[in-house]
């Protein structure tokens, strides 16, 4: 199975970090194969990316992929 979602930038504090936070806003069309039982309104990751890497970016793509 292979999920592939959007995230989006939350707006930072008045308080300097080392990362920025993106919070999920939905999944990318034809994510989910034909059948699945997985359901959108319970899955609500949140990630932190380090500065550095994301210093720009509002929005960002992550892939979750079973490989074994």
């Amino acid at each position: 199975m292979k999920l592939t979602f959007t995230m989006l930038r939350v707006p930072e504090t008045s308080q300097p970090k080392h990362s920025t936070r993106f919070n999920f806003e939905r999944l990318e069309e034809h994510s989910l194969p034909v059948g699945s039982t997985f359901r959108e309104e319970t899955f609500r990751p949140s990630f932190y990316v380090p500065k550095p890497v994301v210093e720009k970016a509002i929005r960002v793509r992550v892939t979750i992929e079973e490989i074994e």
